[in-house]
């Protein structure tokens, strides 16, 4: 069984070819953060208890209104539950923002899933207990016709704050032994999602890296000359050096003029545990209803009306891209995204740079499938070949 051949190198020859793949692609990314709360339904809700247990909120004197502070109030807790205690502050209090969400005080206040219920509001009612005497700048609730005069906790001359004590709570609910003194909720989860997308970028073409390159060297002109003729630029109809190009099937004077919609290769996400897969092509935008030329002298072998692809299929195709000069690989196109025009279909043989297709859509993609030679059929990546 013949095994391929890899080329290797080393040395002078390494440094150089890793120098002029430098310049002419580059790794580019983009990190896609999508990381957000999420609603939960139902939200997850704690608190609650009976009369005697003192499992209640109780607010000292640090439970005014907070100006100037990354949290509107704060307040120190009796019984609390493990999944609200851990964002408590040093002192051991809890800080939230005036629409009662609960901050991180040990990660910089940030926003937390959970919620303090507000207990101002007397359950099956939308009307508050709680009334402002401005006379006195107090505050009271009537119960049963009766007046209560509160110095209620937080109260600051301008608002009264929501957390109900004890005692009220047994007074609106008559004494029952199951009163909910308190609460808190859990509205939202933090869900982490992420995703990365990388690629290698053209920044230039070969051509222009070597240019480039011997532009900055001694004998510039002569060098440049000398490169021209090995590539065939003065003399289009031989290939000295290089590898044999084929041509561009847009209208376009070359490949290098169009923008890419997807490249080869593949377009990972995920943090790399993700993959669209491989993709053996190239997509390329253009206009809907460009006309197509034909890449070399070929046979229309194969057209899906279904898919609008077609295949164009030379033998012994002419590359220098392995080093023995003059190469012959079987090579075919595949376009997608594309139809024949009138007068031309499947078995037709088409001449080089003639006009025989157009574009359906605002892309058209190209997969170019080469004959290795004796190591079966592989995709290239077009733009190694097209011009």
């Amino acid at each position: 069984m013949l095994l391929p051949y890899y080329w290797e190198f080393d040395g002078d020859t390494e440094d150089l070819l890793e120098e002029i793949f430098n310049e002419e692609y580059e790794f580019v990314y983009w990190y896609d953060n999508q990381s957000r709360w999420e609603e939960l339904s139902p939200y997850n809700y704690w608190g609650g208890g009976n009369a005697s247990s003192g499992t209640y909120y109780r607010a000292e004197k640090d439970a005014y209104i907070y100006d100037g502070q990354p949290y509107r109030y704060r307040f120190k807790p009796i019984a609390i539950t493990s999944e609200l205690s851990q964002y408590e502050d040093d002192d051991g209090y809890l800080c939230i923002t005036d629409g009662y969400r609960v901050l991180d005080a040990q990660n910089d206040y940030k926003e937390t899933g959970f919620f303090i219920m507000d207990h101002r509001w007397y359950s099956g009612t939308s009307e508050p207990f709680y009334y402002i005497d401005n006379a006195t700048n107090t505050f009271f609730f009537m119960h049963g016709g009766e007046r209560h005069d509160r110095s209620f906790w937080g109260w600051d001359g301008t608002d009264a704050w929501f957390l109900v004590s004890p005692t009220d709570t047994h007074i609106w609910n008559s004494g029952l032994n199951d009163v909910c003194m308190y609460g808190y909720y859990e509205k939202y989860k933090w869900k982490t999602e992420c995703k990365l997308y990388y690629n290698v970028k053209q920044l230039k073409t070969f051509d222009e890296v070597i240019a480039d390159k011997l532009s900055s060297m001694s004998h510039s002109d002569e060098r440049l000359q000398y490169y021209a003729l090995l590539v065939g630029a003065e003399d289009s109809a031989t290939m000295y050096g290089n590898h044999q190009t084929l041509h561009n099937l847009l209208p376009g004077a070359t490949i290098r003029d169009y923008s890419l919609k997807r490249e080869f290769g593949y377009e990972m996400t995920g943090w790399n545990t993700d993959s669209d897969g491989l993709y053996q092509g190239i997509k390329v935008y253009c206009t809907n209803g460009d006309r197509l030329k034909a890449p070399f002298k070929g046979k229309i072998t194969d057209v899906n009306t279904d898919d609008n692809k077609i295949t164009i299929r030379k033998d012994d195709v002419e590359y220098w891209y392995d080093g023995t000069g003059g190469t012959e690989r079987d090579t075919e196109v595949t376009i997608a995204n594309a139809v024949l025009l009138s007068g031309f279909s499947e078995g037709d043989t088409v001449n080089d740079g003639q006009e025989f297709a157009k574009t359906t859509a605002g892309n058209v993609n190209f997969h170019i499938y080469i004959d290795t030679d004796g190591y079966g059929w592989d995709y290239i990546d077009p733009r190694l070949v097209l011009y």
